[in-house]
């Protein structure tokens, strides 16, 4: 039977979400722990992938097990999960073939930013040393949403698939101590949402126009925009799904 997931967790100490034999990954550690409740090997499935020092506050993911789940099964698995990730739900899928991945119609982003030192934020938010015109961000958001060719905004060797994407919404919030980037869209190119935010970032210091960055929108294919943001400051922040897909279990 297939079963989903929605874990958290801090990406500072992984190296991304995607299982690699010789890393410590995310994935690699909660199909450990699936392997030892079920008492078999676990091939999982996420929603998405997210680099090295990238975060998750919901991810979504399923595993396949014909053994039997039992009444305590998530508070076993977060006994034997490290404190870096904690298993948030279990839920069973209403729609035959359910699929974390494939059955996602959009995943959201949020990139963070701070000012000040402030050592509670050093593993979560980026720390900047000058402040961005708010004005050129937020017409650097405004444009994203009416173009769907990000060439420019991927990692060149994960581009033999469509660089075309469908973004649904994109904002800047700005705070008392922190800024974030608000990005939503049915799916994202390997490095896309920090490329952006390097992007904004860099073009839009105090004085200068955006020209540039409407440039990498309009011509997609005419070199590659830098730099990419740090990774701290991502969150893979939900994705979603068709109503009534989920069915919670019981924890």
């Amino acid at each position: 039977m297939r079963y989903f997931l929605k874990v958290r967790f801090q990406g500072t100490c992984f190296s991304g979400w995607q299982y690699q034999p010789e890393h410590r990954t995310v994935q690699g550690e909660i199909n450990n722990a699936l392997q030892e409740i079920l008492g078999h090997p676990i091939a999982s499935m996420g929603c998405g992938r997210t680099d090295a020092g990238v975060h998750a506050m919901n991810q979504y993911m399923h595993f396949e097990t014909h053994s039997p789940i039992s009444k305590n099964f998530l508070p076993h698995l977060n006994t034997l999960l490290p404190e870096d990730i904690s298993a948030l739900n279990l839920m069973v899928s209403n729609t035959e073939n359910g699929h974390a991945r494939f059955s996602a119609k959009w995943r959201k982003y949020r990139y963070y930013l701070h000012f000040r030192k402030d050592p509670l934020l050093r593993f979560t938010s980026l720390r900047l040393r000058f402040n961005p015109c708010q004005e050129g961000l937020l017409a650097c958001a405004e444009l994203l949403k009416h173009h769907h060719n990000y060439a420019a905004f991927g990692i060149k060797k994960d581009l033999s698939k469509t660089t075309f994407c469908h973004i649904q919404e994109a904002s800047w919030h700005f705070g008392k101590e922190q800024w974030y980037f608000e990005i939503q869209a049915d799916r994202f190119l390997r490095g896309m949402v920090r490329m952006l935010v390097g992007s904004m970032l860099r073009i839009c210091r105090p004085g200068q126009g955006i020209e540039e960055f409407e440039h990498y929108l309009q011509e997609p294919n005419a070199g590659m925009a830098r730099p990419a943001a740090e990774p701290q400051g991502l969150i893979f922040w939900d994705a979603g799904y068709p109503e009534d897909f989920f069915n919670p279990l019981a924890p």
